[in-house]
């Protein structure tokens, strides 16, 4: 296994490989076809930059020439970048046209959150989505709370050298004192320390298939908690292979059509060398988001996931989001799991900086537990929810959802300011 300084030379490694990455990336940029094109609008992005997504969803089309180019799928191509604010498309004289209106893409996210039987969660995340104006990701942030901390860093460039390929670096550290609920009930805790870092790479087969493999290493150390049983400390290393179907178009505040993702994950070491015991991950989610009447969207999200060889401290903790709201945030510990939400966004006022929305839910799901008897528990949710999306940054700027759980959490609600819930 890793020793501790093995792993921070590991990290500096890749570190090192993705800046260079991301630096030689405009010394690749290439025109694939003699397009005549006209790019205005742009304040950050690069023209280079903008070309290649234009050439790049005219390819989509397997348009030969521009006079063959659907206009309004080339728009709509663009948006789903979510780089643009406002994308205008015409054909004039054999000339493409392109008129564009970039997104705030540094963006400083303060978050709050809290709710019943959790602590308020305080932080500050940054995001730059379009580095140096060339569609690259580089974030950083930190959040404390009175049971813990975190801070985390990422890059993720989806179009290496200009290609189909695509990498992304991600390193975390944080600490935590966390339960194991069966209902209102507190079944185990531990307080953990992890630190983790990945290193993936993608490949997109089809404008709405991708596939990818991720590399990802977790340190974990305990505490004594409570009383509860204290986990040996461990060590871990995984192979994840994820696909992603993507069938749908950015809409501001929903994604209009069909995803699914597909991820398979085995453990490959781990620090007690215990080979009967690797653990082995199947999780399938499942999301379709349809306008009904005018601009009220329906939306329809299906989860699920098994976990093979599971112990205290590999299960799949789930708990606070869509699907599994009224469940205390990662306080059900399961080795399986399938649960479905239902949503109905309504916006109730617009104006130039956003959309404030009204959605009642429904959520139903059953849980099998990591307990001696392998407990199931089947229930279900409902409640309403209200969020504000901020025109510019595409992120939800603020969130609050309260309800009625019928195992968990009897009356729940939950704030949240900074992201979606």
């Amino acid at each position: 296994m890793h020793t501790p300084k093995n792993i921070i030379h590991l990290i500096i490694i890749l570190v090192s490989l993705s800046v260079t990455l991301f630096l030689i990336t405009p010394l690749s940029l290439g025109v694939t076809r003699d397009w005549k094109m006209e790019i205005t609008g742009n304040t950050k992005t690069q023209i280079r930059y903008i070309r290649s997504l234009v050439e790049k969803c005219i390819l989509d089309q397997a348009a030969d020439v521009v006079q063959d180019v659907d206009l309004k799928r080339l728009q709509e191509c663009l948006i789903n970048s979510r780089l643009f604010s406002e994308v205008d498309v015409e054909l004039d004289d054999g000339i493409l046209r392109v008129h564009v209106k970039d997104r705030w893409s540094i963006i400083p996210i303060p978050f709050v959150s809290s709710g019943k039987d959790q602590d308020t969660t305080a932080g500050f995340h940054v995001y730059e989505s379009n580095l140096l104006g060339y569609g690259k990701t580089l974030g950083i942030g930190s959040t404390y709370s009175e049971s813990g901390a975190s801070y985390s860093v990422m890059y993720h460039d989806r179009s290496l050298f200009w290609s189909d390929w695509s990498v992304g670096l991600a390193f975390s550290r944080s600490q935590d004192q966390i339960y194991h609920y069966m209902g209102e009930d507190k079944m185990d805790g531990m307080d953990e320390s992890v630190r983790y870092y990945s290193l993936s790479g993608g490949y997109r087969f089809h404008p709405k298939f991708q596939a990818s493999l991720r590399y990802r290493n977790l340190d974990r150390d305990y505490e004594v908690f409570e009383g509860y049983q204290r986990p040996e400390d461990y060590r871990s290393d995984y192979l994840e292979l994820r696909f992603r179907w993507d069938d749908s178009n950015y809409r501001f505040y929903f994604q209009e059509g069909m995803s699914a993702n597909l991820t398979m994950a085995r453990q490959i070491g781990r620090s007690d060398d215990d080979e009967n015991r690797e653990t082995k991950t199947v999780e399938m989610d499942f999301g379709w988001q349809r306008p009904i009447i005018h601009d009220h969207i329906f939306q329809f999200r299906v989860q699920a996931g098994r976990i093979y060889h599971e112990d205290r401290r590999e299960t799949l903790r789930v708990g606070g989001r869509s699907g599994f709201r009224g469940i205390q945030g990662q306080g059900a510990w399961t080795k399986q799991h399938i649960a479905g939400s239902l949503d109905y966004q309504i916006p109730l006022h617009r104006s130039s900086k956003g959309t404030w929305t009204v959605a009642p839910f429904v959520d139903a799901g059953r849980l099998i537990l990591i307990t001696s008897q392998d407990d199931q528990v089947d229930y279900y949710a409902c409640g309403v929810g209200t969020y504000y999306f901020l025109q510019r940054i595409a992120l939800p700027g603020l969130g609050l959802a309260m309800g009625h759980n019928s195992k968990y959490q009897d009356f729940f609600f939950q704030f949240t300011i900074g992201f979606s819930m």
